[in-house]
C-alpha cells in the first residue's frame, strides 16, 4: 500500500513540476526534474529514456538515508513507436541523524563518459526530519 501511495505522489509531484508548480518541500533542478520530501522519505525525479541504453545510477556517502525504491515510469507513446521517454525514480528514506551525499549519473554502461552527473546532499535532523541541502548538475563541457 505504501509503494502505491508513493507512486501516486511522484505522478502528481511530476505533473506539478511539469505545469511550474512547487510545493512545500520540494525543489527542482529544472522544469522537470527535482525532488519532492514526504515526512521523513525524499523522492527524486530525473528524465530519461532506457531505449537509448541510457540509465541512471546512484552512489552514496553517509548513512543519514537508505534507498527504499527506484523505479523507471514511461511516458506513453503512440502505438508503434519505437520507444520513448519516462521518468526514472529514486526513494529514500531517513535513517538516523546526520547527512548523506548522493550522485546520481546518467550514462551507458559500455561508455567511460557519463551524459550527466547530479549530486544531492540530504541532512536528517535529530527528529527524523528531512532537508535537501543542495541539488546541483555537475558542468560536464
Amino acid at each position: 500500500m505504501l509503494a502505491i501511495l508513493q507512486k501516486i505522489l511522484a505522478f502528481f509531484t511530476s505533473l506539478l513540476m511539469l505545469l511550474g508548480i512547487s510545493l512545500p518541500g520540494a525543489g527542482q533542478l529544472n522544469e522537470k526534474e527535482g525532488y519532492q520530501i514526504s515526512g521523513s522519505s525524499v523522492t527524486f525525479h530525473f528524465l530519461a529514456n532506457p531505449t537509448t541504453g541510457y540509465d541512471w545510477t546512484m552512489t552514496q556517502e553517509g548513512d543519514a538515508v537508505a534507498l527504499e525504491e527506484a523505479h523507471y515510469t514511461a511516458d506513453p507513446v503512440p502505438p508503434g513507436t519505437g520507444g520513448g521517454g519516462g521518468v526514472k525514480y529514486f526513494t529514500f528514506t531517513a535513517t538516523q541523524p546526520g547527512t548523506a551525499t548522493l550522485r546520481f549519473v546518467y550514462g551507458r554502461s559500455w561508455e567511460n563518459d557519463p551524459g550527466r552527473i547530479i549530486t544531492a546532499v540530504i541532512a536528517v535532523s535529530k527528529d527524523g526530519k528531512l532537508t535537501v541541502s543542495s541539488l546541483a548538475e555537475q558542468n560536464l563541457n
